[in-house]
């Protein structure tokens, strides 16, 4: 179904940004993703959308894997572009679709939600495939850290959202097994029929649901078995090197100049 690589999934590579610190990777990507909601004019789109870019070409992740991703949410982003092309008030110059008035200020408007989705897809997706499992736990560790003072478990909520993360994968690969098996027993989930369509999905939900169960169990029943309680036997010694100092300067620059324009 899908011969990509799949959301999610770790890309190796060598890259500036794939030797970088997680805790720094993390803090880059919360980074763009809040300045990309906060996305309200042409500029702001440029600057986010070129600096994004950048991370991009660094990694060393092709484009194909980046976009592809993209697929997954045309649906989310029609429905939001549609809706701030018409629902906006309709002021100033403008034309007609199908009979209903759009103007350019509008447009503009759903243009820039249209980017916003794309932007924390694309920001997000790239920490997912420059580092690990294991990192994104440890650096998840460390930004947590300050809630520890207070009592919180941060290895135990550290730990639970990697393996969230780590489950994400293996849902979109058991979903193209799942697929094609029943493809290749006569199931057709093109059918221009959309009560077939959404009869044919139930083969593919059901199956999926009952396997990312008895694998959530299986995950347990392991922990169980090893007295794990989410809490790790090691401290982690966080030093610096030139990757990070780099991926700082970045998002510090990166801060300096939104604010500015």
């Amino acid at each position: 179904m899908n011969n990509g690589m799949m959301l999610g999934k770790y890309y190796p590579a060598s890259s500036p940004v794939h030797s970088a610190k997680p805790e720094l990777k993390i803090l880059l990507s919360a980074v763009v993703v809040v300045y990309a909601l906060f996305i309200n004019d042409f500029p702001s789109f440029f600057f986010s959308t070129f600096f994004t870019g950048v991370i991009v070409a660094i990694s060393k992740v092709p484009l194909k894997i980046v976009f592809s991703n993209l697929k997954m949410f045309l649906i989310l982003i029609f429905v939001t572009f549609v809706m701030n092309a018409f629902l906006v008030p309709q002021t100033g110059p403008g034309f007609d679709i199908f009979g209903l008035p759009v103007s350019y200020k509008a447009l503009a408007a759903a243009f820039l939600a249209f980017s916003k989705i794309a932007l924390l897809v694309i920001s997000t997706t790239m920490l997912l495939y420059t580092t690990t499992f294991r990192e994104i736990s440890d650096g998840l560790d460390f930004a947590l850290l300050p809630l520890k003072k207070i009592g919180v478990p941060v290895n135990r909520i550290a730990f639970m959202l990697s393996v969230s993360l780590m489950f994400i994968p293996m849902i979109f690969e058991e979903i193209g097994i799942i697929t094609d098996t029943q493809s290749s027993r006569g199931m057709d989930f093109r059918s221009r029929n959309l009560r077939t369509r959404m009869l044919n999905m139930l083969a593919v939900i059901i199956p999926l649901v009952s396997n990312s169960i008895k694998r959530a169990e299986r995950l347990a029943e392991t922990m169980e078995a090893r007295c794990f309680d989410g809490e790790k036997a090691y401290k982690k010694k966080v030093v610096f090197g030139y990757a990070d100092y780099a991926v700082l300067l970045f998002t510090a620059l990166y801060t300096v100049i939104y604010f500015v324009i």
